[in-house]
């Protein structure tokens, strides 16, 4: 995930996938089929819910980690939400 070259902003903007854990769906939601998810990154942690199977949400968990990761780099593929330092 991150390159060889060390920068204070690469240093400070890996986030993972803590873990992915099966959970009661959120207040007002319905199913059985919730997963709560925590991504951990260097100043603070993340935590979601999704809807799905065990093998869904940890591929949707790690997709979010990677965009965390690109928009700490200036790297976003969202253009309304850059971060360049």
């Amino acid at each position: 995930m991150l390159s060889t070259k060390s920068s204070k902003v690469e240093s400070m903007s890996h986030y993972e996938v803590e873990q992915v854990v099966k959970t009661a769906p959120p207040e007002g939601c319905e199913g059985d089929d919730w997963y709560r998810y925590d991504i951990k990154g260097e100043r603070n942690r993340i935590t979601g819910y999704a809807r799905g199977s065990l093998r869904k949400v940890t591929s949707y968990a790690k997709e979010q980690a990677l965009n965390l990761n690109a928009r700490a780099e200036g790297q976003s593929i969202y253009p309304w939400a850059p971060r360049k330092r």
